[in-house]
């Protein structure tokens, strides 16, 4: 098989089977993962799967900018103004639809780790990098702070909402810019506050986590439909216990960043 082929009805195994679900072929291998390595679509995972090629289709956008960020983060030097120049080349990208929320392509593909995770990761590192630079400016006195902890907060709301796997682990990059925001350096514009009012009505627990239920009942109905009920047992979908908690704990809120705010006060310059 040529390096970087995709093969799109293939599902890869750790070094043991490829099952090609619609010929019924089982094909051994043998020496590790075989196929498109350097492609965010290629797949992994411990069970044959259904693969949803619509919403995997959306990861291909991030093929470029994931391997530009992969490369600006992992340099400790890297100019500030590259980092702010990246970030807002996402959110860019983002609001243009060009960047779209990656959800699961088959039931129980994590979207931290593997091709997928690639995406997710690479967002997250940059809104880390963008909060450092966010607590440095605030230890300045600048009102920079203010202007790179939202973008950090756009940032991770690109990826957040993929799978209760991201929404959970997303969370704790949430706390460091809201800390900077909350420090009140200078006042926020009115853009700012605009844009700050945007990421926090995404807050709102109840309609996304029914957004996200819904996409993980919908694989795994696929899943059960074309392996049996017994097979879609084994995989719960990433944090789906998650579904049973009452909205309105405030530990659950806090397991998902569902409770960081600005304070009024910063906002109305208090």
């Amino acid at each position: 098989m040529e390096p970087g082929k995709r093969v799109p009805m293939i599902v890869f195994m750790r070094g043991v089977f490829a099952l090609l679900p619609k010929a019924g072929v089982l094909v051994i291998v043998f020496g590790g993962t075989v196929g498109a390595v350097d492609s965010i679509r290629c797949h992994d995972s411990f069970f044959p799967v259904v693969i949803d090629e619509k919403i995997d289709a959306r990861a291909d956008a991030y093929t470029e900018i994931v391997g530009e960020t992969k490369s600006a983060v992992e340099h400790l030097n890297t100019d500030d103004a590259v980092i702010r120049h990246l970030a807002q080349s996402w959110v860019e990208g983002s609001k243009s639809g060009r960047l779209q929320q990656i959800y699961p392509g088959y039931c129980g593909e994590s979207l931290i780790e593997g091709p997928k995770g690639d995406i997710f990761n690479s967002c997250a590192s940059l809104a880390n990098r963008l909060s450092e630079l966010a607590e440095h400016e605030v230890e300045k006195g600048n009102p920079q702070a203010n202007e790179d902890a939202i973008r950090a907060l756009e940032l991770i709301n690109i990826v957040r909402f993929g799978n209760f796997e991201t929404l959970f682990t997303a969370g704790s990059y949430l706390r460091r810019p809201f800390k900077v925001l909350n420090r009140g350096i200078g006042k926020l514009s009115e853009s700012q506050k605009v844009r700050l009012a945007a990421v926090e009505n995404t807050q709102t627990r109840d309609d996304k986590t029914e957004e996200l239920s819904e996409v993980a009942r919908r694989l795994k109905a696929q899943y059960a439909s074309r392996y049996g009920e017994e097979m879609a047992k084994v995989d719960d979908n990433n944090y789906a216990f998650f579904l049973t908690s009452n909205p309105k704990h405030i530990a659950a809120n806090r397991f998902f960043g569902f409770d960081r705010k600005v304070a009024p006060s910063v906002l109305n310059g208090g």
